[in-house]
């Protein structure tokens, strides 16, 4: 979603969806995380995988300002 934000042409219906979409998708996510039992490992590993999706974003708006924050 991020890459298609970045590469294609703005339209403002389009960015509403896509956003309106992974805000959804989070949301989903964040209630079974909520739902299962706590396990060490694995959020260890869904903490990683947050701060990739945080570093693919700023570089993503920005290119010069994802190498003045990586």
């Amino acid at each position: 979603m991020i890459s298609e934000l970045a590469d294609g042409p703005v339209s403002e219906w389009r960015t509403k969806a896509l956003i309106r979409e992974h805000v959804r998708g989070a949301m989903a996510e964040m209630r079974a995380r909520q739902e299962a039992p706590a396990d060490e490992t694995e959020s260890r590993a869904y903490l990683d995988d947050l701060e990739g999706k945080k570093a693919r974003i700023v570089v993503s708006y920005s290119p010069s300002l994802g190498q003045d924050l990586a």
